[in-house]
């Protein structure tokens, strides 16, 4: 976290709510996020985290939208952003002696690390 929340009592809420979505406890996670963001509309992080746990829940428009407004609070968020990474690989062909889910995973990391180093 870059920036903390107008009080304390926002920035142990937003401890926890990133506790619980470290867990995966999304529900959770969502309705303390909602209370920091209530409780403070230019919490960047917390309006991207929030969107985060939207677009993961398939909630796109409203995860979209979050992510939007952490952007317009702090336009330079960019690391920010390296909290979520998701990766589609569609292997085309591949030997029998390796997992084709492993040389996917690979790859991308390779093009990853070349991508950060440009």
């Amino acid at each position: 976290m870059s920036r903390k929340p107008k009080n304390e009592r926002l920035a142990k809420q937003l401890e926890e709510a990133l506790s619980y979505h470290r867990k995966g406890d999304l529900d959770r996670a969502r309705s303390i996020y909602r209370r920091v963001v209530d409780g403070d509309r230019s919490n960047a992080d917390a309006l991207h985290l929030l969107g985060m746990v939207e677009l993961s829940s398939a909630r796109r428009d409203a995860g979209l939208k979050l992510v939007a407004n952490a952007l317009r609070v702090r336009p330079l968020f960019a690391e920010g952003f390296f909290n979520d990474v998701q990766i589609v690989a569609t292997v085309l062909s591949a030997d029998q002696e390796n997992d084709p889910d492993v040389l996917a995973i690979c790859g991308a990391s390779a093009r990853s690390e070349e991508h950060t180093s440009e």
